[in-house]
């Protein structure tokens, strides 16, 4: 096994995943069993786990056949999330249970048009504007784009994607009217924003912090095919775990993270390599101005369909 040199990271730490019970399935009559032969790629991933700071097993990531995001348990919350993809790779369904099977959210009736851009999610609506290359959320104070009600202030959902960024954007907008004078801003504490280039995540703006990220040349079996990129930002339970999420929009191996404007905090991460140049452990060190604070430990396994 290949081991790869360590590189340099600024902490995000605990982006953590999840692990599921196995659902119970009825039993078919004998004369009806069709053996079934499970995908044997070695080269697509089938789980991926994660490691608390104590050694135990924080979440489990599991992937569909295609090696996507499917589901995931949170084994220190006790909850698991479903993802339901249909034949587009558009995500049509994300269903958060506790492990009793209660639902804790359900996001249904993820409808999109037919160039692919999303108009509803249960009971909310979207209008999608091609000049401004923006989503506006519906509400009583918006329709089809439009805001109602300029005399008074008001606030109001707009996801945007900047200009070479393929990653949608939140911003939650403030209106102000004095007198005759109408503005309206993005308030950056309750807004999401991602740089993004060369199929990896460039930069996340956690407001007030900043982080840039930086990745190898190798391929990681993270990366989703699906839509994740283009509703991640509308729904505010993901965003609200983005450094979970992140990782699966990346198509290489992250190398390091830094805060430009942050203390001398660094991680450095470590990988083993198998034969087919995929990693199979991933590793830690926190560094503080140069020097290692406690030891190397392994954060990180990936399983694959072989």
């Amino acid at each position: 096994m290949k081991k790869r040199a360590p590189y340099v990271l600024i902490t995000l730490l605990c982006m953590l995943y999840a692990c599921e019970t196995e659902e119970a399935t009825s039993i078919p009559q004998e004369d009806t069993i069709t053996e079934i032969t499970p995908p044997t790629d070695p080269t697509i991933i089938r789980e991926y786990h994660q490691f608390s700071s104590d050694g135990t097993i924080s979440r489990i990531s599991y992937f569909d056949e295609q090696g996507n995001l499917s589901k995931y348990w949170n084994t220190i919350e006790d909850f698991e999330t479903h993802f339901v993809i249909n034949t587009d790779l558009q995500i049509t369904q994300i269903v958060t249970r506790d492990l009793l099977g209660n639902d804790i959210e359900v996001l249904q009736n993820m409808i999109y048009d037919l160039n692919g851009k999303i108009t509803q999610i249960n009971d909310r609506t979207f209008f999608y504007n091609t000049t401004e290359n923006a989503y506006y959320e519906n509400s009583d104070v918006m329709e089809d784009g439009v805001l109602l009600h300029t005399e008074s202030d008001t606030t109001y959902n707009k996801f945007y994607y900047d200009e070479g960024n393929p990653m949608l954007q939140f911003c939650y907008m403030i209106t102000e009217v004095e007198g005759d004078i109408f503005n309206e801003y993005c308030l950056n504490s309750n807004s999401w924003y991602t740089g993004y280039a060369n199929n990896n995540v460039t930069s996340f703006h956690p407001y007030p912090s900043y982080y840039r990220y930086y990745y190898d040349d190798t391929v990681s079996p993270l990366f989703s095919n699906t839509n994740l990129i283009d509703i991640i930002a509308l729904i505010p339970s993901l965003r609200s775990e983005d450094f979970r999420f992140l990782k699966f929009l990346s198509k290489n191996n992250l190398t390091s993270i830094d805060d430009p404007d942050g203390p001398l905090e660094e991680t450095q991460f470590a990988y083993d390599f198998n034969e087919y140049d995929l990693p199979t452990h991933t590793y830690s060190s926190y560094f503080y101005s140069g020097e290692q604070q406690g030891e190397t430990r392994l954060i990180a396994t990936y399983y694959y369909q072989e």
